[in-house]
């Protein structure tokens, strides 16, 4: 393959993710199309159910981008699931209920195609997410569910829906204030140390079960 091939090829990809990632979320009607994204919860993730099983995972998205595999789940500890567009703006991590991959317990780690449909997701900002959800509370870091956005008291409460936080810059990391929002326990956003660490959502997950 010659060089121009290869970089058409590599620009015609990155359009396509890019055109990805930035397409309107859809309206959460019962009947979605299989390349609806939008998390409309806790009923669905795009076309993805709690009800979802494996061989559906196949007419559902591309074959040859579904994998099966163990999926970290936290604490050091992975579960029997599926990979499903590895490396793509739409990727997500399948966790299954039990080994008969029949039924959906988690979708995990969903890449900046999955949102809701006003629009939250990977790469949302805490004034994003205070905007449309109203005041929220935000986990400390320095553990396995740091920077958890807390939604109880929102529209989103009991979805199933987790927003992960982080600083927007490496900077944050090294900031006093992310020492100081440490912890297992909430800091208000009007807190000065959060306001300043300038969050955005880093990971977004779902759990059904």
């Amino acid at each position: 393959m010659d060089r121009i091939t290869t970089l058409c090829r590599v620009a015609a990809t990155a359009a396509l993710v890019a055109a990805t990632a930035c397409a309107e979320p859809a309206p959460c009607g019962p009947s979605p199309r299989a390349d609806d994204r939008t998390l409309c919860l806790p009923e669905r993730a795009g076309p993805l159910r709690p009800s979802t099983s494996r061989t559906e995972l196949d007419r559902l998205f591309d074959p040859d981008r579904v994998r099966d595999q163990p999926v970290d789940v936290g604490e050091g500890m992975t579960e029997p699931g599926t990979l499903v567009n590895a490396g793509l703006p739409d990727s997500a991590r399948i966790v299954w209920l039990d080994s008969s991959r029949s039924r959906i317990a988690r979708v995990l780690a969903l890449g900046p195609a999955w949102r809701t449909q006003d629009g939250l997701g990977v790469g949302s900002s805490l004034s994003d997410i205070e905007r449309i959800l109203g005041p929220v509370q935000v986990m400390g870091f320095g553990w396995d569910y740091g920077g958890t956005v807390m939604l109880e008291g929102t529209r989103l409460a009991n979805s199933g829906l987790f927003f992960r936080t982080e600083p927007r810059t490496e900077a944050g990391y090294a900031a006093d204030a992310f020492q100081r929002v440490r912890g297992d326990r909430p800091y208000p956003t009007t807190d000065p140390d959060v306001r300043s660490l300038d969050l955005i959502v880093g990971r977004v997950d779902v759990i059904w079960r």
